[in-house]
């Protein structure tokens, strides 16, 4: 058997997709959360409800990003850019649908489909700093009025 075939077979047999009435008690708050948000729950939250800390720790962290002071727009970039990156088709699709929801401008979401994506304004592999965007996506300052 290949080794792929085993992961499949493994992770669909081991990992139930939750929904609110399937999921442990401790994880339905999240789902509930994922529910209201989304207007349904999305499988990733279902999938990451078998563990509470899980579920918790996946909402926590997007919470965090969402706090930063990146605009939707740049915040989406990142998401985007990092899933092109990691090659996740359903990913791609589920934050491609997340930023057109948050008025993300189409030539953005288009610009993190091609290969490269973002070449001139994202960081290269083995790169120790990120390079400089060309406008408009370059920030002169932040919310605080720190330089960046």
């Amino acid at each position: 058997m290949e080794t792929s075939q085993m992961q499949s077979e493994r992770t669909s047999s081991t990992f139930a997709i939750h929904d609110a009435e399937s999921a442990p008690a401790a994880s339905r708050p999240f789902i509930e959360r994922a529910q209201k948000r989304f207007g349904m729950v999305p499988n990733l939250i279902g999938l990451l409800s078998e563990s509470a800390v899980a579920v918790e720790t996946y909402q926590t962290l997007a919470s965090l990003f969402s706090r930063t002071s990146f605009t939707p727009t740049e915040r989406n970039l990142v998401w985007l850019t990092i899933i092109y990156e990691n090659n996740c088709s359903y990913c791609m699709a589920a934050h491609t649908g997340i930023a057109k929801s948050e008025k993300v401008d189409e030539d953005v979401i288009a610009g993190t489909l091609v290969d490269p994506p973002f070449e001139k304004f994202t960081w290269k592999k083995g790169q120790q700093t990120p390079l400089k965007p060309d406008p408009p996506f370059q920030r002169t300052a932040n919310p605080k009025g720190a330089a960046r």
